[in-house]
């Protein structure tokens, strides 16, 4: 597994390619709004929930034991990665996806 600390790619942006992007696109537009649903977003949420899942193993796999201050840390930042899953994208029981009509 690569660490994120061990990468330079920029963090992908919330663009429609049918709308922000063409072939003379030269830079990229501003993003749009993570409160506009667009196919992006799943990348974004995916890459948040990757980031924090990799400094879980980096912490479980390091050589020398971690304090209870950086497991809490760690734990914090894997549960804001959780809590910033879009709406749309978080699962559900499966007792409300029953009666669910979306």
């Amino acid at each position: 597994m690569i660490s994120d600390w061990q990468c330079d790619t920029a963090k992908p942006q919330n663009l429609n390619d049918s709308t922000d992007l063409d072939e003379d696109t030269a830079e990229l537009p501003p993003p749009a709004s993570e409160t506009q649903h667009m196919t992006a977003l799943g990348v974004i949420a995916r890459r948040r929930m990757l980031i924090a899942m990799g400094t879980v193993s980096d912490l479980t796999t390091a050589v020398k034991s971690s304090s209870y201050a950086e497991v809490m840390r760690v734990d914090g930042t894997l549960h804001e990665a959780a809590a910033s899953v879009f709406p749309p994208l978080k699962m559900k029981l499966m007792a409300a996806s029953v009666d669910d009509s979306s």
